[in-house]
Formats: structure tokens, C-alpha cells, sequence
């Protein structure tokens, strides 16, 4: 298998026999650097070798000093070189609020949805995507749209292994 261009995470688990491979990606970071929303972009396949995937996992991750939060259930569209494609709503599966002192207050937040594979190539193969949750816009880069493009394209390796 040629070197990837694109660092990703790799987690083989033994009693599963499964593989996951991650890419993270960063959307948006606030001034104090605790303020952030990152996503995931994560498939899984049985044993070493590479299998193309039928659903890709997208995990969205909102942290924040001021308090302020995504809805329980935000929705999620992505536009795709100017087109409007809504994924339905995202579920959550962690929220945890913590104070610091008397008025400081940290949210904490991880979102989980899976989209088609062939959804995910529509946006790897995108000139331009910004990514909507609720009422906020966040621009994905272009060093991030081509680190996308670079996973999609590990992910069709079919019967090729890590080493």
C-alpha cells in the first residue's frame, strides 16, 4: 500500500476483530482555545484488510467556556459547491457542564450520525463545503477538503492492510 498523504487514526479491536479508521478535522477555534467544534470522520471494517464502507460515521465535537450550546438533536446540512443537502438530525451521546468558579461554566458536547458512503464521496469530491449545525456555519478549509478527498480514497483500498 503507497504512504498515506493523510494522517489518520487507526484502532484495530482484538475481541471485535474490527478495525476503525478516523480522520479528525477541525472546524472552527475560538480565541482562548478551549472554544472549538471539531468532527470525526470515521468506517469501520471486519479484521486488517480495507472494505470499502456502506455508511461513513460523522462525530461532531462542541466545546466551550461560555456556555453556549447546540441544540439536543441539531441538524445537520452540508453544502456541497453551493447545493443544499440536509443529513437529518444528528443524535447526541455526551453532554457534560462543568463550573468553574462562581460565573465561569464549560459545556462539553459529542454528536454522532452516519451518512451513505455515496453521500460522503459527494462531499470529498466538492470544490467548496461549509457544513451547517442548527443555526451555525462553519467553512471546512481546503486543506481539510483534500484530507477528506485523501480518506475517501483510502477507503476504496479494498483488501489492502495498514502496515
Amino acid at each position: 500500500m503507497p504512504r498515506r498523504k493523510t494522517k489518520v487514526d487507526l484502532k484495530y479491536d482484538k475481541g471485535k476483530d474490527l478495525t476503525t479508521v478516523r480522520l479528525p478535522i477541525s472546524l472552527w477555534e475560538g480565541l482562548n482555545h478551549t472554544d472549538s467544534v471539531n468532527f470525526d470522520v470515521a468506517f469501520t471494517y471486519p479484521g486488517h484488510k480495507i472494505v470499502t464502507p456502506k455508511t461513513v460515521r460523522l462525530l461532531f465535537y462542541g466545546s466551550n467556556d461560555s456556555g453556549i450550546e447546540f441544540a439536543i438533536d441539531p441538524r445537520l446540512i452540508f453544502v456541497i459547491d453551493d447545493v443544499r443537502v440536509d443529513l437529518g438530525k444528528m443524535k447526541m451521546v455526551h453532554h457534560s457542564v462543568e463550573t468553574r468558579g462562581e460565573y465561569s461554566l464549560r459545556s462539553f458536547q459529542v454528536f454522532d450520525h452516519s451518512i451513505s458512503y455515496d453521500d460522503f464521496v459527494r462531499i470529498a469530491k466538492a470544490n467548496k463545503v461549509e457544513i451547517e449545525l442548527d443555526d451555525r456555519k462553519y467553512n471546512v478549509l481546503s486543506k481539510h477538503l483534500q484530507s477528506i478527498r485523501d480518506f475517501a480514497e483510502l477507503m476504496t483500498q479494498s483488501g489492502e492492510e495498514f502496515k
